[in-house]
């Protein structure tokens, strides 16, 4: 008994010493890695420490371009379509990004294509009257006055444009004109032209100089000085003229009046006292409506003092429609009607009709 007691003591002893040992040699290898060198790491910020990606309520246009569906749109087609639009005017830009939220009405870009339309409109009708190639300059009182084209009346600031029309009136008048005005500088100007006045058809040259001319006040106070050449009867004739013009609340209405003298040289002189006044209001930056009047009044002779007198009423609209890539007011349309009133002796028509069309070539 004592002898088997005696083996499995030993066996124990021996087993328990060889794992000791192993223990021992781990902890001997532990120990010797502490002299090994450290592993290259990955340079960059601790983990943990990045910074907070910057959050934006809208994607970055540098995004992949992924796949699409109904009504929603990517980067990708974003990008191509601000450089479908890019060289278009205001309002056809308007247009094209109202069709895009329309084809993608879930777009990521809403937002901001809102904010683009929201400009446009205000360029739109935030603008004064005149086009993108006239920019208002520092000093207003430098600036291009743009005063509406009257139908019967003289123009009395100077601009170069222009100028075709007719006038068809019962029982039997006809008046056709067509001129063009060249300003040589903003306040003077030359022109040349025809048309058939009450004596005649007749051949006109002129000059117009406006000493006063203010974009900072909205006036223009001009002198004419016009010659003229009739037909049938043959005779030449000098009108000159003053006139004034005011632009009020923010180029909404324009006002204007004039005032001189036809003097008609020829063996049985008369003198003609010519004038009128024009008010246009504009409803929109595209449409206006205007009431004009003007009147002819004339000694027969120096002797006799036989007075004769024509005075007409005109009424219409006009317009102001967009031509090539220039803004609304570079043309000015017209339709309107003429009733005479206040007549004595004279009686060209007894009503009529007419279409005018006036159109201002860029300033230099």
């Amino acid at each position: 008994m004592r002898v088997v007691l005696g083996f499995l003591v030993w066996a124990s002893a021996a087993s328990i010493t060889p794992a000791l040992a192993q223990d021992d040699d781990e902890i001997d290898l532990l120990e010797d890695d502490e002299d090994l060198p450290e592993p290259d790491l990955p340079s960059g910020p601790p983990i943990g420490d990045e910074p907070a990606p910057d959050l934006d309520d809208e994607p970055m246009l540098d995004e992949p371009t992924g796949p699409t569906g109904t009504g929603v749109d990517n980067a990708s087609i974003y990008r191509d379509w601000q450089a479908k639009v890019a060289d278009l005017e205001a309002d056809e830009e308007v247009q094209e990004w109202e069709r895009y939220l329309e084809k993608y009405p879930d777009s990521s870009f809403r937002s901001r294509i809102e904010e683009r339309i929201e400009t446009l409109m205000d360029e739109l009708y935030g603008e004064r009257i005149g086009d993108d190639d006239e920019a208002e300059p520092t000093d207003a009182d430098l600036g291009e006055l743009r005063l509406v084209q009257p139908l019967l009346l003289e123009n009395i600031n100077p601009r170069t444009k222009v100028t075709v029309g007719f006038e068809y009136g019962l029982p039997t008048w006809l008046n056709l004109y067509a001129g063009y005005e060249h300003a040589l500088f903003r306040t003077f100007s030359i022109a040349g032209g025809v048309r058939h006045r009450y004596t005649g058809w007749s051949v006109e040259a002129g000059v117009k100089w406006a000493p006063i001319k203010s974009l900072r006040t909205g006036t223009v106070v001009a002198l004419l000085g016009d010659l003229r050449f009739n037909a049938i009867p043959a005779f030449p004739a000098f009108r000159p003229q003053v006139g004034i013009g005011q632009v009020l609340f923010d180029n909404r209405l324009h006002l204007q009046a004039q005032f001189g003298m036809d003097l008609e040289i020829r063996a049985q002189s008369g003198v003609h006292l010519i004038g009128g006044a024009n008010a246009t209001f504009l409803v929109s930056p595209t449409v206006a409506l205007f009431l004009e009047g003007g009147t002819d009044v004339k000694n027969l002779t120096w002797k006799d003092g036989g007075v004769f007198t024509f005075t007409t009423a005109t009424f219409g609209i006009k317009f102001f429609p967009k031509v090539g890539k220039r803004e609304p007011q570079a043309l000015e349309a017209n339709i309107g009607a003429t009733m005479p009133f206040a007549t004595n002796y004279w009686a060209y028509h007894y009503g009529s009709i007419m279409g005018q069309a006036t159109y201002y070539l860029p300033e230099r």
